[in-house]
């Protein structure tokens, strides 16, 4: 398959997708672990809206990666 082709560049964009949903959950789940063990308090605002904000970008990856699949799919 040529590397420049549209396929190859569909998959590497699901692939990378994938990747850095998986990052990003593994982080929120440390921040959550931290919270549980209380090394963390939810009344640190800076900590809760850093958690939001990667929740918020998480969707977002997470919407963009059915787009991506979708994409993916119609071009077999």
């Amino acid at each position: 398959m040529d590397i420049n082709s549209p396929k190859s560049a569909a998959i590497a964009t699901v692939e990378w997708l994938e990747f850095d949903i998986q990052t990003l959950k593994q982080e929120i789940d440390g921040y959550f672990l931290c919270f549980e063990k209380g090394s963390l308090s939810v009344e640190n605002g800076t900590v809760a809206a850093i958690v939001l904000e990667r929740q918020m970008t998480l969707r977002r990856l997470e919407k963009s990666l059915v787009i991506a699949k979708q994409l993916l799919a119609s071009l077999d």
